[in-house]
């Protein structure tokens, strides 16, 4: 007997939160989190699977939008909470409520849909690739020293200590300042946002990161930066051994991202500086004058990305060089399904349904994790992910698609 997949009512909500709350292993109780989060969520992207009328899977969606190359912010559905109970694994219920989600978003008209994966071999069948990579780093403070022209950048501003009320004033002006530039950010929502610096405390049993926030402002006045960070206060007898995390470091100037780390690492007592949920490129390395002062610690998979429109989605993206490129795209789903005829270039793009012959075919996943420039079609190519039918199309493809600003998204939902 199959399943009812359906979107959830307002009086079944508080089941849902359970059964989202028992497939994930959390301990907050089912009835303070689902009231806490309920204000938050839109009933009719909120979906389940029933058994029996009881929610046994689940799964909701949220507007958001992602920043891609050429700085266009692309309308995405964002899918989260996917959950199925233990005892009903292997039995569908992921299957029905991602179609009927993925149905739904592209009758909205959303070209693309993203995600974070929380195994690797679930999401590629629904369409979705690796889109963008995020890397945690340690950096030592004993051979922290920015280079001489960029410690002069840094010092032309400020940087002040804040209370979380004050800099959430400031938070969404800079980081709406930075996603502009940043190929695969996206929105954040603001009710995490307020519970990550402790502003709603969230529902009984959540603990919101500690910390302190610093707030970096330029030669004039203007808010450019900001950091939430905490420090552990750790020594070795009387050495300190002192640990500065870094939760958050948004800066939207180059002078307030080398100003904000130098703060970090220059702090009294701190041996070294642990950052996750960064860029696999990230610049700070080559702002100091011994590289080797930083270390990469891990590196993985963040957003995985699906196309839903292709030809609004190819559209809304410039590309790193010039050409055109019919594609074939094969989709079980049906949704990116076609063959289309991509003109584009540094300045913008034309992206429209042909009869064209084609001169690459690649599947939904591949076109998802190339879609912000971040995964090679080349590399995908040599998985068996893309076929060429044109000598040279794929190289052709492989440096258009090609993001000049490597994807990063510092956002989880």
């Amino acid at each position: 007997m199959g399943f009812d997949i359906r979107t959830v009512a307002e009086d079944e909500f508080e089941a849902w939160q359970t059964t989202n709350s028992v497939a994930f292993f959390s301990h907050i109780p089912p009835d303070t989190g689902s009231r806490w989060k309920r204000p938050f969520v839109d009933l009719d992207r909120c979906w389940a699977a029933f058994d029996n009328g009881r929610p046994v899977a689940t799964l909701r969606s949220f507007g958001n939008e992602i920043t891609v190359p050429g700085g266009a912010q692309v309308a995405a559905d964002a899918v989260t909470n996917v959950a199925v109970l233990p005892t009903h694994r292997r039995r569908g219920s992921l299957n029905g409520m991602m179609s009927a989600s993925l149905a739904q978003a592209a009758e909205r008209g959303d070209p693309v849909s993203i995600l974070i994966a929380a195994r690797w071999l679930i999401y590629g069948r629904y369409g979705y690739g690796p889109a963008t990579e995020g890397a945690s780093y340690t950096v030592s403070t004993e051979g922290f020293a920015l280079r001489p022209e960029v410690a002069r950048l840094a010092g032309t501003g400020s940087i002040e200590i804040v209370k979380p009320a004050e800099l959430r004033a400031q938070v969404d002006a800079i980081f709406d300042r930075f996603r502009a530039g940043q190929v695969g950010a996206i929105k954040r929502q603001p009710e995490l946002v307020d519970r990550t610096l402790g502003l709603n405390v969230g529902p009984p049993g959540f603990e919101p990161p500690k910390g302190y926030c610093a707030l970096r402002r330029d030669t004039e006045g203007r808010p450019d930066g900001y950091l939430h960070y905490d420090v552990d206060d750790a020594w070795q007898g009387m050495q300190p051994d002192c640990t500065l995390t870094v939760h958050d470091l948004v800066a939207a100037t180059p002078a307030a991202y080398a100003a904000l780390w130098a703060f970090c690492a220059e702090m009294d007592n701190v041996v070294r500086v642990k950052a996750a949920d960064r860029s696999v490129d990230e610049p700070l390395r080559w702002l100091l004058q011994d590289g080797r002062a930083m270390t990469r610690d891990h590196q993985d998979d963040m957003v995985w990305l699906r196309i839903l429109d292709v030809a609004k989605a190819l559209s809304a993206r410039s590309y790193r060089v010039a050409g055109a490129l019919v594609v074939q795209v094969t989709d079980p789903h049906g949704h990116a399904e076609g063959r289309y005829l991509l003109d584009g270039g540094p300045d913008g793009a034309s992206c429209s349904r042909t009869d064209a012959p084609a001169d690459l075919t690649l599947p939904a996943y591949a076109l998802g994790a190339a879609y912000v420039g971040g995964t090679r079609l080349r590399n995908l190519a040599s998985g068996g992910g893309v076929t060429e039918h044109t000598p040279g199309a794929l190289s052709r493809a492989d440096l258009m698609f090609l993001s000049e600003v490597t994807p990063w998204c510092n956002t989880w939902f």
